[in-house]
């Protein structure tokens, strides 16, 4: 694989993983202003 090619791919694909990081900690950040921050602390731990 070329080298600007395989680098596009990774950059895409670093990117794209920001944006769904990002929206899903906006998520997880609402969840918990909606009911109690102590679930979604629990639910965080769990995920990782």
């Amino acid at each position: 694989m070329p080298w600007p090619i395989a680098w596009h791919t990774i950059s895409s694909k670093i990117c794209w993983y920001t944006v769904v990081s990002v929206m899903r900690e906006r998520h997880v950040r609402e969840k918990a202003e909606a009911s109690g921050t102590v679930s979604v602390s629990r639910k965080r731990a769990n995920q990782r």
